[in-house]
């Protein structure tokens, strides 16, 4: 989703605008000052420096050919300060663990300056106390009038920090809201098929999953799909269809009722009764 609001990926339906203005038809050269986009996982494979490669956040306000002035590079010292990398930044980037590496593309997108920024799992692989300082970040941005549109799934600290949450669900907004309004018991056993426990730390929301719920699989619309799915993918000794005609489907559900390993499979593992 975020690629395609950033214009890396088409959209199949509607348009994306920005400002009032279709993102295709925008100057990208002034688009690409305005946001920045944190890839999940992302990664270099180039042995660069640390402050060259959070240097790179800079170039959409450089001319052509035009050399870093003192101003971006103070900038860029100031992005490596908040991500906690100052002492990386003549460290070639390959030679850093995951975590390192993700605040360093961090570091990367804060340099840009931008006015919305779109982070995919910012948090993912970084240590608990580091968690804390991107997300600590992420609100001093926000203080200062920037968007900031973060996609996550610890559910702790979407409360703690995010205003307003949106759960996506089957390609749907499920819910949206406060953190008090969409992380509640029914939404997340339907979405995520978990149990929680909630509670509060100094008037800060926090929610731990305790266990998974049973949950049907929905990539069906019926048992007859299902058998077709069964017929279609099972070739094993234990229960060969392939060779049923077309028109079998009766005697085709019927071997599938009696097959007892089937049925024992579909129970465990889909939530699946065919009786």
């Amino acid at each position: 989703m975020l690629r395609s609001l950033v214009g890396l990926l088409p959209v199949t339906r509607g348009t994306v605008q920005y400002d009032g203005e279709v993102l295709t038809s925008r100057n990208r050269f002034q688009f690409a000052k305005k946001i920045a986009y944190l890839e999940q996982n992302s990664r270099t494979y180039w042995p660069l420096a640390v402050e060259h490669l959070v240097m790179l956040g800079r170039m959409p306000h450089l001319e052509q050919w035009q050399r870093p002035s003192k101003h971006d590079w103070e900038i860029v010292g100031q992005a490596m300060k908040a991500c906690d990398i100052e002492q990386f930044y003549s460290r070639s980037v390959t030679t850093l663990s995951g975590g390192e590496q993700a605040r360093v593309m961090l570091a990367r997108t804060f340099a840009t300056q931008p006015e919305i920024l779109l982070a995919d799992e910012p948090v993912a692989g970084i240590d608990p106390a580091h968690q804390l300082d991107v997300m600590e970040k992420l609100r001093d941005m926000v203080a200062r009038q920037a968007g900031v549109v973060v996609v996550m799934h610890d559910l702790t600290l979407a409360a703690r920090y995010c205003d307003r949450l949106f759960l996506l669900h089957e390609g749907k907004i499920a819910a949206e809201g406060s953190a008090s309004t969409v992380l509640c018991e029914e939404t997340l056993r339907r979405c995520y098929g978990i149990e929680a426990h909630f509670g509060k730390v100094n008037d800060v929301l926090f929610v731990i999953p305790t266990k998974r719920t049973s949950r049907k699989w929905k990539m069906f619309d019926s048992k007859t799909q299902l058998l077709n799915f069964l017929l279609w993918i099972h070739t094993g000794d234990k229960f060969e269809l392939h060779h049923r005609k077309p028109n079998s489907s009766r005697s085709i559900r019927s071997d599938l009722i009696a097959c007892p390993w089937m049925r024992r499979r579909l129970w465990k593992y889909c939530q699946i009764s065919l009786n």
